[in-house]
């Protein structure tokens, strides 16, 4: 079998992998087997493996060096933050399904199919659950809470749009993102109806600056005024739509600001000293019900060491706004759910936020790949991990 027949194996079996154990790790979460990491963690490991032996020889030691910060963030809250306690060890399959997606990001191309087959299937589930069985969603659902649906699909739509941008495909697929605002409007999650919001909202306007542009240099004077009334009727009943969802959201109810994470974010703020801002420590509530907020959570965990964070996705930001707009909006939409969820560090939102990470910083300084490093010990200059657009 020649070389070429063996990339596509192994493509297919890394694309399977991908919708698999993506797909398992959300469906387990609609029963109530306490045992769910048993089956995610092997699945996150074995999808880690895949990735890792296809691209072997490629890995740099920036990537060796980005395995160790994650391992070292995961293992920090064990032994510091939280010693003694073995919570840290359910987010392993997050972690581990992250990197394999940073890894196939940086140096593969991945099958648009895969991330619509993964949406698809993950989608089939709540719409059944809400739109056939009726489930209320507003307390709880199933082993999930109502703020749970929109996090999960608004994760994998994130995906689907990253993947077809650096595929350089034009046309952004947008139905999912509309499902997934009405999923969020459903389940009365108002942080989730607001990032699933404004998730759909730059998939649209992406969709008509890269449309219309086209359109608008062939266009006539009177085609360009059909086209620019087009445009704005159809922002004009976007907008209604929205409003209409709001008014009869959650926020027609509760309003915009929660007392249960004020008193989450007072309590933690009144009990800060200067220790905890230097190490971390851990806030009576988080363990239980979270903190509500990324990056209290950071900071509460990590202490001075959360800082670390803050410069990078500056300095992210800054390189990816050099390449589209599309990336800072994406990476955007993690950190405005950051205000309200504990999106990150090592939640369903770090599968968007690192990938977005590797390709902000592609390796261009610890470019030395591990494979010949072993093997021959040379160094290569002329390595894949640039952003593609």
């Amino acid at each position: 079998m020649d070389e070429q027949m063996r990339k596509r194996n192994a493509s297919l079996l890394l694309q399977s992998m991908i919708v698999i154990t993506m797909t398992t790790s959300i469906w387990l979460w609609f029963t109530s087997w306490r045992y769910r990491y048993a089956i995610t963690i092997p699945l996150s490991l074995l999808m880690f493996i895949v990735v890792a032996w296809e691209v072997r020889k490629h890995l740099t030691l920036q990537d060796g060096f980005i395995g160790l910060v994650l391992g070292f963030l995961f293992l920090y809250p064990r032994f510091v933050t939280y010693p003694g306690s073995a919570t840290g060890f359910y987010t392993l399959h997050v972690i581990l399904v992250s990197s394999a997606l940073g890894l196939s990001f940086r140096y593969l191309q991945v099958n648009n199919w895969t991330f619509r087959l993964l949406a698809a299937f993950v989608l089939l589930p709540f719409l059944y659950s809400m739109l056939v069985l009726r489930i209320n969603v507003d307390n709880s659902f199933f082993a999930m809470n109502r703020n749970s649906p929109p996090l999960y699909l608004i994760s994998i739509k994130s995906l689907l749009a990253l993947n077809e941008k650096l595929s350089a495909k034009k046309w952004l697929t947008v139905t999912p993102s509309f499902l997934t605002v009405w999923v969020a409007w459903y389940s009365r999650s108002r942080a989730g109806l607001v990032v699933a919001i404004w998730l759909a909202g730059i998939l649209v306007v992406h969709n008509i600056l890269i449309i219309g542009s086209s359109y608008w240099k062939k266009a006539t004077k009177t085609q360009r005024f059909f086209l620019a009334g087009a445009v704005v009727l159809l922002s004009l009943v976007f907008i209604a739509i929205i409003t209409s969802l709001i008014k009869t959201s959650r926020f027609a109810s509760v309003g915009f600001s929660s007392n249960g994470r004020l008193e989450i974010w007072k309590s933690y703020l009144s009990a800060v000293d200067i220790k905890s801002l230097l190490i971390g420590y851990a806030p009576e509530s988080a363990p239980d019900i979270g903190m509500h907020n990324s990056y209290l959570y950071m900071i509460s965990t990590y202490g001075m060491i959360s800082i670390i964070f803050f410069v990078g996705t500056a300095v992210a930001l800054h390189r990816l706004k050099k390449v589209s707009w599309f990336y800072v909006m994406l990476m955007g939409t993690w950190l405005i759910y950051s205000l309200a969820e504990d999106v990150l560090p090592f939640s369903y939102g770090l599968f968007v936020f690192l990938p977005l990470l590797m390709l902000a910083f592609p390796p261009k300084r610890l470019n030395q790949t591990i494979w010949t490093l072993v093997h021959h010990g040379r160094r290569v200059d002329n390595l894949k991990g640039e952003i593609r657009v």
